[in-house]
């Protein structure tokens, strides 16, 4: 029987992202519930920040099991396993087809509108990479968290697919900043409401890079230099459990919500 009280001998550093996911909890819950108050169904970027707001939340969700359950249990440590491990790379591929769909309207200008297939690769591909590492036993407990204990899996799955997903974002929030600001200063094109709407999504592209380029870096000292630092761990897992939060606040920088 799974207990629902906290652990008495949970470990006292993990309640360091306590509030930042508590945080990014209340953010996403508040982009959700405007998107369906806004009617924005129709709006196809508004569609994939709302899918990228719920698979945040189920990884905030599943990240946060470890505050109340014993993780210790072999079922409970293999769901949250799947969970943080589905939800997380789906938030990661939401976030790349986001910057896709805003380089194809700005830099192409191709309207995008087969959210159909986001779908299917933003759902599906996580599905796909959880049964090959449940298949082959990958799962169990990595310090305060379960998660891939297989580290190829955890390099391929994890550092490799995520350092691949942030250059792309990262190349896309480059090119298109440039396309909005070669021709006119910073605050010229803001006073344009359509250069300020294209502004404000192109940053949503940074949240990903800002969130786990902490985690690429703490990966390379790791590599390099065969030892942990402590303060870039820290940060590291600050920065990515507030990932919710700071697209809530970019969300919420919208004239029509504070209308």
């Amino acid at each position: 029987m799974v207990s629902v009280s906290l652990p008495s001998d949970q470990p006292s550093g993990v309640w360091f992202l306590f509030i930042p996911l508590a945080l990014s909890l209340l953010g996403l819950t508040f982009v959700i519930i405007s998107f369906f108050l806004l009617k924005r169904s129709k709006d196809p970027f508004h569609c994939i920040i709302f899918f990228l707001a719920i698979a945040e939340w189920c990884r905030a969700f599943w990240w946060m099991i470890t505050y109340f359950f014993d993780i210790h249990n072999q079922l409970v440590c293999s769901a949250q396993a799947f969970g943080i491990e589905y939800f997380t790379i789906a938030s990661w591929l939401w976030a790349f087809l986001f910057a896709v769909k805003l380089y194809a309207s700005n830099i192409l200008d191709r309207d995008l509108r087969h959210i159909s297939v986001f779908h299917l690769v933003a759902w599906g591909v996580p599905g796909v990479i959880c049964v090959v590492c449940a298949v082959y036993g990958s799962y169990g407990i990595t310090g305060y968290w379960c998660w891939i204990n297989y580290e190829l899996f955890q390099i391929l799955f994890g550092d490799c697919l995520l350092a691949l997903l942030l250059a792309c974002e990262l190349f896309i929030f480059v090119v298109i900043s440039w396309h909005l600001f070669a021709h006119q200063s910073f605050f010229a094109q803001l006073r344009q409401s359509r250069s300020m709407a294209t502004f404000r999504m192109n940053l949503f592209l940074l949240v990903p890079v800002i969130s786990w380029g902490w985690g690429i870096a703490d990966r390379l000292v790791l590599v390099i230099t065969g030892r942990e630092v402590i303060w870039l761990q820290i940060v590291h897992g600050q920065a990515t459990a507030l990932q919710g939060f700071l697209n809530a606040v970019i969300y919420g920088w919208d004239p029509d919500l504070r209308m």
